[in-house]
């Protein structure tokens, strides 16, 4: 699989050239931070490190431009502190399953340290930012304010406009079981350098 390969070799932690700063990705403001700030949860488990969301939340209010060139430094350099991508891995059972002594009935939930949380917020906002505009209105999965009832409504005005018009429906549904779990990473990867998306 030649494009697999090249593909691997042309992202594996290589630092990107061109993907610096730019006019398209200035760095992170305060309004930014204090909107990331108010959405935390301050009763949000900590990672390894044992900082809990609200003492976190308390240190970078208090030292806000401190923390906000840390963040800065990550989106100029591309960079994102391994420490932060370590978790603290908890099993939790799967509610309604009907045998607990199958692996399939739990989810792993990691505990990450939430200075990393903050930042990566702070980087799924300026993802949406960039991608939204140019991601189709009939995309309904991992959207802002989009839910599987937002998909089924519009299904069911389509239908119905359709029957009122006398055409024939077919509807073909298909799940991919474990779509994000089974995600080929590198090729995800590819497609953000590609749409020039920040850091």
């Amino acid at each position: 699989m030649p494009f697999h390969i090249q593909t691997r070799e042309r992202i594996e932690d290589k630092p990107v050239e061109g993907l610096r700063l730019s006019e398209d990705d200035p760095p992170f403001t305060l309004v930014e931070l204090k909107a990331v700030l108010r959405e935390l949860n301050p009763k949000k488990a900590p990672g390894p490190d044992g900082l809990t969301a609200d003492i976190c939340i308390a240190a970078i209010e208090s030292e806000m431009e401190v923390f906000l060139a840390i963040a800065n430094k990550c989106l100029e350099l591309a960079y994102f502190p391994t420490h932060w991508k370590t978790a603290h891995v908890v099993i939790i059972p799967k509610p309604g399953k009907e045998d607990y002594t199958l692996p399939k009935s739990y989810r792993p939930i990691g505990l990450l340290p939430i200075p990393g949380k903050i930042v990566e917020k702070l980087m799924i906002g300026r993802i949406q930012w960039h991608m939204l505009p140019s991601l189709s209105p009939k995309q309904y999965g991992f959207m802002p304010q989009r839910s599987t009832e937002d998909a089924l409504y519009d299904l069911v005005n389509h239908v119905k406009k359709e029957i009122e018009s006398k055409k024939a429906v077919l509807l073909i549904s298909l799940d991919i079981e474990g779509a994000f779990d089974n995600a080929w990473w590198p090729a995800l990867k590819t497609q953000l350098i590609d749409k020039k998306m920040p850091g």
